[in-house]
């Protein structure tokens, strides 16, 4: 049963396999520059969030934010869903070290902060 159990979760939940988000940083790195777009950076911040490589990801979500681009409407709904992105992704790796009952008060300051 548990077998299956697993098999299920990794068909409903394939992006959390690293090795895929790492063909895709590799595949978006080499793209000229001239082919790169608001949503080609997207994609790369959001492949270097899940590797967990977030200094990476904060870099070109700045530079979407800096960039003269176009199209501000998605410039600013790339950015706002990738930091609700971040945000989940800082929670669940400090959800990793913290047991439940430390976790719940630590989220709740963490988003009246922020």
């Amino acid at each position: 049963m548990k077998s299956n159990e697993n098999t299920h979760r990794k068909r409903i939940l394939p992006f959390y396999d690293r090795g895929e988000y790492a063909q895709t940083i590799q595949m978006l790195n080499k793209l000229e520059e001239s082919k790169r777009t608001v949503a080609t950076e997207f994609i790369l911040a959001s492949s270097y969030q899940a590797v967990e490589k977030f200094d990476l990801a904060i870099g070109i979500y700045a530079n979407i934010i800096n960039s003269d681009s176009k199209q501000p409407q998605e410039c600013s709904a790339s950015l706002r869903f990738g930091l609700i992105a971040f945000y989940w992704s800082v929670s669940f790796a400090v959800s990793q070290q913290l047991n439940l009952a430390q976790l719940n008060p630590f989220l709740v300051r963490f988003y009246l902060i922020n």
